[in-house]
Protein backbone atom coordinates (compact mmCIF):
# COMPACT_ATOMS: atom_id res chain seq x y z
CA UNK A 1 0.00 0.00 0.00
CA UNK A 2 1.08 3.56 -1.14
CA UNK A 3 0.34 6.93 0.08
CA UNK A 4 1.36 10.80 -0.72
CA UNK A 5 3.12 12.00 2.42
CA UNK A 6 2.81 15.70 3.39
CA UNK A 7 6.28 16.42 4.08
CA UNK A 8 7.13 20.19 4.09
CA UNK A 9 10.85 19.62 2.95
CA UNK A 10 10.49 16.54 0.86
CA UNK A 11 7.64 14.89 -1.05
CA UNK A 12 7.33 11.27 -1.85
CA UNK A 13 5.37 8.08 -1.02
CA UNK A 14 5.83 5.54 1.74
CA UNK A 15 5.14 1.69 1.44
CA UNK A 16 4.37 -0.87 4.17
CA UNK A 17 6.04 -3.91 3.43
CA UNK A 18 4.61 -6.90 6.02
CA UNK A 19 6.61 -9.10 5.83
CA UNK A 20 9.78 -7.98 4.17
CA UNK A 21 11.61 -10.51 1.81
CA UNK A 22 15.21 -11.44 1.42
CA UNK A 23 15.29 -10.07 -2.20
CA UNK A 24 14.01 -6.92 -1.23
CA UNK A 25 16.64 -6.73 1.90
CA UNK A 26 19.47 -7.55 -0.92
CA UNK A 27 18.13 -5.08 -3.48
CA UNK A 28 17.99 -2.26 -0.74
CA UNK A 29 21.15 -3.57 0.79
CA UNK A 30 22.69 -3.05 -3.18
CA UNK A 31 21.59 0.36 -3.45
CA UNK A 32 23.47 1.05 -0.45
CA UNK A 33 26.58 3.39 -2.49
CA UNK A 34 25.70 6.55 -1.70
CA UNK A 35 29.31 8.49 -1.02
CA UNK A 36 28.36 10.37 2.03
CA UNK A 37 27.42 6.82 3.41
CA UNK A 38 29.77 6.17 6.68
CA UNK A 39 31.29 2.77 7.49
CA UNK A 40 28.47 0.34 9.51
CA UNK A 41 29.18 0.45 13.45
CA UNK A 42 29.92 -3.04 14.58
CA UNK A 43 28.68 -1.93 17.78
CA UNK A 44 25.33 -0.60 16.73
CA UNK A 45 24.70 -3.82 14.22
CA UNK A 46 25.02 -5.99 17.42
CA UNK A 47 22.69 -3.75 19.10
CA UNK A 48 20.06 -4.52 16.07
CA UNK A 49 20.59 -7.89 15.79
CA UNK A 50 19.75 -8.60 19.15
CA UNK A 51 16.80 -7.17 19.30
CA UNK A 52 15.76 -8.91 16.45
CA UNK A 53 16.46 -12.00 18.16
CA UNK A 54 14.59 -11.20 20.71
CA UNK A 55 11.73 -9.80 19.28
CA UNK A 56 11.69 -5.98 20.64
CA UNK A 57 12.71 -5.33 17.35
CA UNK A 58 9.66 -3.05 15.80
CA UNK A 59 10.27 -2.41 12.06
CA UNK A 60 12.47 -1.48 9.80
CA UNK A 61 12.50 1.91 8.70
CA UNK A 62 14.71 2.37 4.84
CA UNK A 63 14.44 6.06 2.68
CA UNK A 64 15.66 5.87 -0.90
CA UNK A 65 16.46 8.76 -3.36
CA UNK A 66 15.28 8.19 -6.77
CA UNK A 67 18.03 10.88 -8.45
CA UNK A 68 15.90 12.27 -11.08
CA UNK A 69 18.37 14.38 -12.90
CA UNK A 70 21.01 10.89 -12.69
CA UNK A 71 18.76 7.99 -14.77
CA UNK A 72 16.82 7.50 -11.92
CA UNK A 73 19.37 6.11 -10.03
CA UNK A 74 18.25 4.68 -6.61
CA UNK A 75 20.23 5.13 -3.61
CA UNK A 76 20.00 3.86 0.09
CA UNK A 77 19.56 7.19 2.40
CA UNK A 78 18.99 5.34 5.80
CA UNK A 79 18.44 2.16 7.22
CA UNK A 80 22.10 0.24 5.95
CA UNK A 81 22.58 -1.48 9.62
CA UNK A 82 19.27 -2.35 10.14
CA UNK A 83 19.01 -4.06 6.87
CA UNK A 84 22.01 -5.77 7.20
CA UNK A 85 21.30 -6.69 10.75
CA UNK A 86 17.70 -8.30 8.93
CA UNK A 87 19.79 -10.48 6.21
CA UNK A 88 22.39 -11.87 9.06
CA UNK A 89 19.53 -12.91 12.10
CA UNK A 90 16.43 -13.88 9.12
CA UNK A 91 14.51 -11.31 10.67
CA UNK A 92 11.24 -10.88 8.41
CA UNK A 93 9.17 -8.79 10.06
CA UNK A 94 7.68 -5.14 8.61
CA UNK A 95 8.95 -2.56 6.88
CA UNK A 96 8.32 0.84 5.29
CA UNK A 97 10.28 2.09 2.58
CA UNK A 98 9.72 5.92 2.08
CA UNK A 99 10.78 6.96 -1.65
CA UNK A 100 11.81 10.57 -2.56
CA UNK A 101 12.29 12.07 -5.70
CA UNK A 102 15.76 13.87 -5.92
CA UNK A 103 15.67 16.72 -8.66
CA UNK A 104 19.82 17.63 -7.78
CA UNK A 105 22.66 16.71 -6.04
CA UNK A 106 21.95 19.87 -3.13
CA UNK A 107 18.68 17.97 -2.51
CA UNK A 108 20.36 14.64 -2.04
CA UNK A 109 22.50 15.60 0.25
CA UNK A 110 19.85 17.65 2.19
CA UNK A 111 17.94 14.78 2.51
CA UNK A 112 20.87 12.22 3.44
CA UNK A 113 21.42 15.21 5.99
CA UNK A 114 18.39 15.06 7.65
CA UNK A 115 18.48 11.64 8.54
CA UNK A 116 22.61 11.85 9.14
CA UNK A 117 21.82 14.40 11.85
CA UNK A 118 18.84 12.71 13.37
CA UNK A 119 20.85 9.16 13.85
CA UNK A 120 23.94 11.38 15.61
CA UNK A 121 26.64 11.27 12.93
CA UNK A 122 29.37 13.47 13.90
CA UNK A 123 31.70 15.71 11.68
CA UNK A 124 33.97 13.30 11.76
CA UNK A 125 32.38 10.55 9.98
CA UNK A 126 30.99 13.26 7.78
CA UNK A 127 33.79 14.68 6.79
CA UNK A 128 35.21 11.21 5.60
CA UNK A 129 32.39 10.82 2.79
CA UNK A 130 33.17 14.60 1.67
CA UNK A 131 36.75 14.10 1.83
CA UNK A 132 36.12 11.18 -0.56
CA UNK A 133 34.20 13.15 -2.74
CA UNK A 134 36.78 15.52 -3.03
CA UNK A 135 39.69 13.15 -3.86
CA UNK A 136 41.01 13.75 -0.23
CA UNK A 137 43.05 11.45 1.61
CA UNK A 138 43.99 11.51 5.26
CA UNK A 139 43.40 9.74 7.96
CA UNK A 140 40.31 9.86 10.61
CA UNK A 141 42.20 11.90 13.24
CA UNK A 142 43.19 14.69 10.93
CA UNK A 143 40.02 14.71 9.04
CA UNK A 144 38.25 15.30 12.13
CA UNK A 145 40.31 17.87 13.05
CA UNK A 146 39.96 19.66 10.28
CA UNK A 147 36.29 21.85 10.24
CA UNK A 148 37.00 22.81 13.58
CA UNK A 149 40.70 23.85 13.13
CA UNK A 150 39.74 25.89 10.16
CA UNK A 151 36.94 27.64 12.12
CA UNK A 152 39.16 28.62 14.43
CA UNK A 153 41.43 30.43 12.03
CA UNK A 154 38.20 31.79 9.88
CA UNK A 155 36.30 33.21 12.49
CA UNK A 156 38.96 33.89 15.80
CA UNK A 157 42.30 34.58 13.98
CA UNK A 158 41.99 36.45 10.90
CA UNK A 159 39.91 39.70 10.51
CA UNK A 160 38.14 39.21 7.29
CA UNK A 161 38.05 34.73 6.67
CA UNK A 162 41.02 32.93 4.80
CA UNK A 163 40.00 31.25 2.29
CA UNK A 164 36.06 30.33 2.55
CA UNK A 165 33.72 32.66 0.72
CA UNK A 166 31.99 35.17 3.36
CA UNK A 167 32.23 34.61 7.01
CA UNK A 168 31.77 30.74 7.93
CA UNK A 169 29.08 29.94 10.56
CA UNK A 170 28.10 26.41 10.52
CA UNK A 171 24.63 25.75 11.86
CA UNK A 172 24.08 22.39 13.97
CA UNK A 173 22.08 21.14 10.56
CA UNK A 174 24.80 22.13 8.58
CA UNK A 175 27.53 19.14 9.57
CA UNK A 176 27.80 19.06 5.83
CA UNK A 177 28.57 22.84 5.88
CA UNK A 178 30.97 22.79 8.61
CA UNK A 179 32.99 19.37 6.50
CA UNK A 180 32.31 20.91 3.31
CA UNK A 181 34.90 23.85 4.10
CA UNK A 182 38.11 21.32 3.45
CA UNK A 183 37.14 21.99 -0.40
CA UNK A 184 39.46 25.53 0.16
CA UNK A 185 42.05 23.75 2.14
CA UNK A 186 42.63 20.92 0.14
CA UNK A 187 46.64 21.37 -0.27
CA UNK A 188 47.09 22.52 3.32
CA UNK A 189 45.79 18.87 3.98
CA UNK A 190 47.88 17.01 1.76
CA UNK A 191 50.96 18.61 3.76
CA UNK A 192 49.66 17.85 6.84
CA UNK A 193 48.32 14.27 5.99
CA UNK A 194 52.26 13.72 4.48
CA UNK A 195 53.84 15.12 8.07
CA UNK A 196 51.42 12.94 10.55
CA UNK A 197 49.81 9.78 8.97
CA UNK A 198 51.64 6.86 7.26
CA UNK A 199 49.93 3.66 5.20
CA UNK A 200 49.77 0.46 7.31
CA UNK A 201 49.64 -3.08 5.96
CA UNK A 202 46.12 -2.84 4.27
CA UNK A 203 47.55 0.26 3.08
CA UNK A 204 44.75 2.35 5.08
CA UNK A 205 46.15 6.03 6.49
CA UNK A 206 47.02 6.53 10.26
CA UNK A 207 49.01 8.37 12.46
CA UNK A 208 52.42 7.52 12.39
CA UNK A 209 53.43 6.10 16.07
CA UNK A 210 53.99 8.68 18.95
CA UNK A 211 51.65 11.30 17.19
CA UNK A 212 47.93 11.77 18.79
CA UNK A 213 45.52 14.22 19.09
CA UNK A 214 46.82 14.43 23.16
CA UNK A 215 50.47 15.93 22.12
CA UNK A 216 50.54 17.41 18.13
CA UNK A 217 47.45 16.04 16.67
CA UNK A 218 44.81 18.69 17.98
CA UNK A 219 43.42 21.48 16.91
CA UNK A 220 45.02 24.11 18.12
CA UNK A 221 48.32 22.99 16.20
CA UNK A 222 46.55 21.89 13.20
CA UNK A 223 44.95 25.67 13.35
CA UNK A 224 48.11 27.06 13.90
CA UNK A 225 49.57 24.90 10.77
CA UNK A 226 46.56 25.44 8.63
CA UNK A 227 47.30 29.68 8.98
CA UNK A 228 50.95 29.14 8.10
CA UNK A 229 51.34 26.77 5.54
CA UNK A 230 48.91 28.69 3.43
CA UNK A 231 50.58 31.78 3.89
CA UNK A 232 53.99 29.55 2.33
CA UNK A 233 53.66 26.05 1.92
CA UNK A 234 57.71 25.18 1.46
CA UNK A 235 58.52 26.23 4.18
CA UNK A 236 55.20 25.52 6.08
CA UNK A 237 56.75 21.83 5.37
CA UNK A 238 60.22 22.65 6.20
CA UNK A 239 59.22 24.03 9.70
CA UNK A 240 56.32 21.78 10.67
CA UNK A 241 57.96 18.53 9.83
CA UNK A 242 60.93 19.61 12.26
CA UNK A 243 58.22 20.73 14.56
CA UNK A 244 55.90 17.29 14.49
CA UNK A 245 58.92 14.71 13.64
CA UNK A 246 62.02 16.81 14.68
CA UNK A 247 63.49 15.90 11.47
CA UNK A 248 66.05 18.81 11.69
CA UNK A 249 67.00 19.24 15.44
CA UNK A 250 69.70 22.97 14.32
CA UNK A 251 65.86 24.24 13.30
CA UNK A 252 66.01 26.15 16.71
CA UNK A 253 62.60 27.91 16.55
CA UNK A 254 61.25 24.43 15.54
CA UNK A 255 62.35 23.15 18.37
CA UNK A 256 61.42 25.75 20.11
CA UNK A 257 57.93 25.19 19.44
CA UNK A 258 58.00 21.65 19.84
CA UNK A 259 58.72 21.77 23.27
CA UNK A 260 56.26 24.50 23.94
CA UNK A 261 53.89 21.65 22.37
CA UNK A 262 54.52 19.24 25.02
CA UNK A 263 54.93 21.39 27.23
CA UNK A 264 51.14 21.88 26.98
CA UNK A 265 49.94 18.59 26.15
CA UNK A 266 48.11 18.30 29.26
CA UNK A 267 46.17 21.41 28.57
CA UNK A 268 45.61 21.31 24.80
CA UNK A 269 42.95 19.48 24.34
CA UNK A 270 40.83 20.85 27.52
CA UNK A 271 42.13 24.11 27.06
CA UNK A 272 39.46 27.08 27.63
CA UNK A 273 39.46 29.91 24.89
CA UNK A 274 42.14 31.90 26.05
CA UNK A 275 44.60 29.24 26.57
CA UNK A 276 43.52 28.27 22.63
CA UNK A 277 44.39 32.20 21.38
CA UNK A 278 47.49 32.15 23.71
CA UNK A 279 48.79 28.42 21.81
CA UNK A 280 47.64 29.42 18.36
CA UNK A 281 49.24 32.99 18.80
CA UNK A 282 52.47 31.76 20.16
CA UNK A 283 53.08 28.52 17.96
CA UNK A 284 52.52 31.37 14.81
CA UNK A 285 54.67 33.30 16.65
CA UNK A 286 57.39 30.63 16.23
CA UNK A 287 56.52 30.45 12.76
CA UNK A 288 57.39 33.49 11.89
CA UNK A 289 60.49 33.60 14.18
CA UNK A 290 61.80 30.82 12.11
CA UNK A 291 60.97 32.71 9.14
CA UNK A 292 62.81 36.02 9.98
CA UNK A 293 65.73 33.85 11.03
CA UNK A 294 64.78 35.67 14.43
CA UNK A 295 67.12 33.71 17.55
CA UNK A 296 65.94 35.62 20.91
CA UNK A 297 64.22 34.93 23.80
CA UNK A 298 61.25 32.30 22.68
CA UNK A 299 58.20 33.97 24.61
CA UNK A 300 54.86 33.11 24.97
CA UNK A 301 52.28 35.03 24.01
CA UNK A 302 49.51 36.18 26.33
CA UNK A 303 45.88 36.36 25.63
CA UNK A 304 43.69 38.00 27.88
CA UNK A 305 40.25 38.70 29.15
CA UNK A 306 38.67 41.70 30.47
CA UNK A 307 38.03 41.32 34.03
CA UNK A 308 34.15 41.10 34.12
CA UNK A 309 33.50 39.12 30.62
CA UNK A 310 33.94 36.65 28.26
CA UNK A 311 35.89 39.76 25.97
CA UNK A 312 39.09 39.92 25.04
CA UNK A 313 40.93 42.88 26.06
CA UNK A 314 41.59 43.06 22.40
CA UNK A 315 39.98 41.61 19.18
CA UNK A 316 41.43 37.98 19.23
CA UNK A 317 43.37 38.40 15.62
CA UNK A 318 44.92 41.36 16.94
CA UNK A 319 46.61 38.10 18.75
CA UNK A 320 48.44 36.88 16.07
CA UNK A 321 50.93 38.06 14.06
CA UNK A 322 50.50 37.55 10.31
CA UNK A 323 52.33 34.88 8.81
CA UNK A 324 55.35 36.00 6.23
CA UNK A 325 55.68 34.37 2.88
CA UNK A 326 59.08 34.84 2.50
CA UNK A 327 62.40 33.54 4.14
CA UNK A 328 64.54 36.19 5.13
Amino acid sequence: MSEKLKDPIFKGKHEVIDPVSTQILEYWESINDYIMQRPRSPGWLAYFKTCQLKGTFRELDVAIAVQTYNGNKKLLMNGQTTIRAALETGWRGSAIARTYESPNEDHTLELFSTFDVINKRNTGHIVGGVAMGLGIESCYTILKAMPESILKIENEYTRNGCKTDGTFKPTTKQLFERAGVIEYYIDEIKIITDIFCRRDNENELRLKDGLSKNNFANNAVISSMLYTIQANREHGNIFWRDVILAENRNNVQAMECREYILTNSGTLNRANRVQLVSIVATLIRGWNRYMTNNTTRFKKVEAKHVASGTRFIKPTHKYIGQPLTEKI
